[in-house]
């Protein structure tokens, strides 16, 4: 968006902010703490202060606020970094029409190049001239934010896909499945669930579907059957009910993904059915807890050296589930040596995926543990610095870790002024992408001794750039160099 543009947009907040609260400009810039003749800076690009009181004021999510205002306008999917795309990439992409950047994204996620996934993607969709090649570059974007473990985002994309009128019915059923996976993920079980139920009593049965009603009919049946088994350990009052359900579903995934494999995805699904299964049978008494985690462990060192990447989601998750099984089911020494052994590959695995949610969930099975042992976690915990920059990174995976994560960064000081908070965030940020100071400013467009502004607040670009520096919402990092009650 154009300087003159943004200033536009700006201004027409004002006015939106005046006309909702039935204010006059001098009112509202007292309520902003601006002057009246000076309400907001010509080039649209507010400090993040401002940002925030004009949220407030409007009543609005500040994340909303946040997407009118940037100045790249990604029309309801996720910001990304402005100028960010490898320059290599860039010439790649150059010239490209529809066909050539579906198989360029495609070539990016069988390397495991997720942002670039994103970045062409993007591209993709700004060529898009039909329903179905526009719904087509947003599932793919939607699989990118997946496989970073970034859910939240994943969701917001999934959500733009199903209001793209005209797409096919088998494209609007693969937003629905990708919907009820993040919604599954950010532990929103019960929307999960519903989508998952509503979307397999419409497909046709398996015998006389099509191959995009099969795949659809499996990541239904793997959704469903994941979310069933969650909820088998979070409502232990109906727990064999959900594990009959849960088995019923899995094994039907497992079977229809033999008959009908789809690449690499189908068997990360099938593959991590089979662990849920184990996890299920021991509930329902039809397997030992020690054989369960023996299975799990067998297979964790059969692929363990594995660098294929969906190999290694699956493997993740096998992790995740033998620590919820020994948690439960295990005690003594075998407990402590089980879960230190599936804690470290979860770590391992989610470093090297650089999988956002992976590294969330390892550290609250860690806290748990700590927690477990008595005593107050976030004061005894001794972070180093690669301990803090796989926090960071998680911090931006699952919104239910988030407020831990700044309690353990030692994010929630409420002494601690805006030049502090950034100063902690630019640290931060370094430690994310194994930079120095002098890197950093490059990614910022700044010079390194302006980093931080004489009053402590950044501009919305600035820090939306930070934010996808950490791998935050922008929203997320406004809020916590700007905390609500700080």
């Amino acid at each position: 968006m154009g300087d003159d543009r943004r200033s536009q947009k700006l201004q027409q907040l004002f006015e939106e902010a005046c006309a909702a609260r039935g204010w006059s400009r001098t009112q509202l810039a007292n309520a902003l703490g601006r002057d009246p003749s000076r309400l907001g800076p010509a080039s649209g690009n507010p400090k993040i202060d401002l940002v925030v009181a004009l949220a407030s004021v409007l009543q609005r999510p500040l994340a909303d606020v946040v997407r009118d205002l940037a100045a790249e306008q990604a029309d309801g999917l996720p910001l990304i970094l402005p100028g960010g795309v490898d320059p290599e990439l860039e010439q790649r992409m150059d010239g490209l029409d529809g066909d050539g950047l579906y198989e360029l994204a495609m070539e990016q996620r069988r390397r495991g190049a997720n942002i670039d996934v994103i970045v062409v993607s993007r591209r993709y969709r700004s060529v898009a001239d039909d329903p179905e090649s526009l719904s087509t570059s947003i599932a793919i974007e939607c699989v990118g934010w997946m496989t970073l473990g970034r859910y939240t985002e994943a969701l917001e994309v999934a959500k733009r896909g199903l209001l793209v009128e005209s797409a096919p019915k088998w494209l609007r059923e693969n937003h629905q499945v990708n919907a009820a996976n993040c919604l599954y993920l950010l532990w929103r079980l019960t929307e999960a669930l519903n989508i998952c139920s509503d979307l397999l009593d419409r497909l046709p049965v398996p015998s006389s579907s099509h191959a995009a009603d099969l795949n659809h009919r499996i990541g239904g049946l793997y959704v469903r059957g994941n979310v069933l088994r969650r909820l088998m350990s979070r409502e232990r009052s109906r727990e064999r009910e959900f594990a009959l359900r849960a088995l019923s579903d899995l094994t039907a995934c497992v079977a229809l993904s033999a008959e009908h494999p789809f690449g690499p995805q189908g068997g990360v699904r099938s593959a991590i059915c089979r662990y849920a299964i184990l996890q299920v049978s021991v509930v329902l008494g039809e397997l030992s807890p020690s054989d369960a985690i023996h299975s799990l462990l067998e297979g964790l060192e059969a692929d363990g050296t594995s660098e294929h990447n969906c190999t290694l989601e699956a493997l993740a998750w096998s992790c995740i589930i033998g620590c919820q099984v020994a948690q439960r089911h295990l005690t003594g020494p075998d407990r402590a040596r089980t879960l230190a052994i599936f804690l470290n590959k979860i770590i391992e695995i989610a470093d090297h995926l650089s999988h956002a949610a992976f590294l969330a969930i390892a550290t609250e099975l860690e806290i748990a543990l700590a927690e477990e042992e008595g005593g107050n976690v976030f004061e005894s915990l001794l972070l180093d610095a690669e301990d803090e920059r796989l926090i960071a990174i998680g911090m931006g995976g699952l919104p239910s870790f988030r407020s831990r994560g700044l309690r353990l960064l030692r994010l929630d000081d409420p002494e601690a002024g805006p030049a502090d908070r950034l100063e902690r965030l630019l640290d931060l940020a370094c430690l994310v992408k194994r930079i120095g100071r002098g890197n950093l400013a490059r990614l910022l467009d700044r010079h390194p001794s302006r980093l931080v502004p004489a009053s402590g607040v950044s501009t919305l670009d600035f820090t939306i750039r930070l934010a996808h520096i950490l791998g935050w919402s922008p929203a997320d990092t406004i809020e916590t160099l700007l905390p609500a009650d700080g």
